[in-house]
């Protein structure tokens, strides 16, 4: 194979991202509301700094 990146995690990351999908299906609306109030929220800033913070230190 050509290209940079772990093949091995990034097949693992997807297969557990359909596993979540397929397990949730019917949940995913839901947990998308309420991801949105929690945003919106007390909460709401504490949350955008943790995915601040995460997005600084993901590999590129």
């Amino acid at each position: 194979m050509f290209g940079e990146g772990n093949y091995t995690a990034a097949r693992e990351f997807r297969k557990d991202e359909e596993d979540f999908v397929r397990a949730n299906r019917s949940r995913i609306p839901e947990m998308g509301r309420e991801a949105e109030a929690a945003l919106e929220g007390p909460e709401g800033d504490e949350l955008r700094r943790a995915e601040a913070d995460a997005r600084a230190h993901r590999h590129e």
